[in-house]
């Protein structure tokens, strides 16, 4: 019996048939605007052991049940950080897709519907990075004298304010881009970049107070920002301290672990054959291989 081929065996999904590789990469900017379908998401993405440490461990601070509420992704381009936020805010909104997606891990940690804000660093919104949040919570008159008459360093008192105490994710995507225009904005003996520095520390500081905040930061150790001016790059360390000492580091994807091999299968199939066919075909493969050096 002829051993069946790849084609024969496997469905291949609509990514492989597409023209367009923009198509195939989820954007934060699409998820922040609606436009990602969170089934047909988890359809195509595979679920590595960093997302799901993300996700079981924000799960338990988004229902009050974990002193841990910040963490860092660190990973180089490429690496699913994207990916992450994008899953996590999905599963965080929905209850019904995480009941669907990640049953044992909904049923753990029970919270309504997660108030989520994603703030990318390619935005430069006239409120500041700490109005632009507070306005996407509905608060946006606590923020409004630390922009609107110059720009001024809110207080921990006012991060509590904004934040309470309700299921809050907060996703911060390419900081080092908005600190590298930031840093270039004079504000009195100081620049906006600075007074950035200062309310990102002071967000996380109020975290203690706001039980049921989350916040998720993105790598900021990109190489393209640590080569620019010293004075981004001390920016950026001065950033990086504090996330070392008050946010609990993830690897969304092992580079060393088969994880990779699973994200592409899943990206590009949509029905694979039982193990002991790909057995099969994978033995065939080796007696190919032998005969020909043979």
């Amino acid at each position: 019996m002829p051993i069946a081929t790849v084609k024969q065996l496997c469905t291949p999904s609509a990514v492989v048939k597409s023209d367009s590789l923009v198509e195939q990469v989820a954007q934060i900017e699409d998820f922040a605007s609606g436009k990602v379908d969170g089934r047909a998401f988890f359809q195509r993405n595979y679920f590595t052991q960093g997302l799901d440490l993300l996700v079981r461990r924000g799960f338990e601070r988004l229902a009050g049940k974990s002193e841990d509420g910040a963490f860092y992704l660190t990973q180089a381009m490429g690496g699913g950080k994207t990916h992450s936020l994008i899953a996590f805010g999905l599963l965080a909104a929905d209850p019904a897709l995480r009941r669907e997606v990640v049953p044992k891990l909904a049923s753990g940690a029970e919270f309504s519907t997660a108030k989520v804000v994603i703030f990318n660093g390619h935005q430069n919104p006239e409120t500041l990075l700490w109005g632009y949040i507070a306005d996407q919570l509905g608060r946006g008159e606590v923020m409004a004298p630390f922009w609107r008459n110059g720009a001024k360093t809110p207080g921990v008192d006012e991060w509590v304010a904004v934040l309470g105490n309700e299921p809050i994710l907060i996703l911060l995507d390419e900081l080092p881009s908005y600190l590298q225009m930031a840093q270039g904005e004079p504000v009195g003996a100081t620049t906006l970049g600075d007074l950035t520095i200062g309310a990102l520390e002071r967000l996380f500081n109020a975290l203690p107070r706001c039980p049921r905040t989350c916040a998720v930061v993105t790598n900021l150790k990109d190489d393209v920002y640590l080569e620019g001016s010293g004075q981004l790059r001390t920016l950026i360390e001065n950033l990086s301290k504090h996330y070392d000492r008050n946010a609990q580091a993830i690897t969304p994807v092992q580079q060393n672990t088969g994880e990779v091999f699973e994200i592409v299968r899943k990206r590009l199939f949509d029905g694979m054959p039982a193990v002991d066919r790909i057995d099969e075909v994978a033995q065939a493969y080796v007696g190919a291989l032998q005969k020909a050096a043979g």
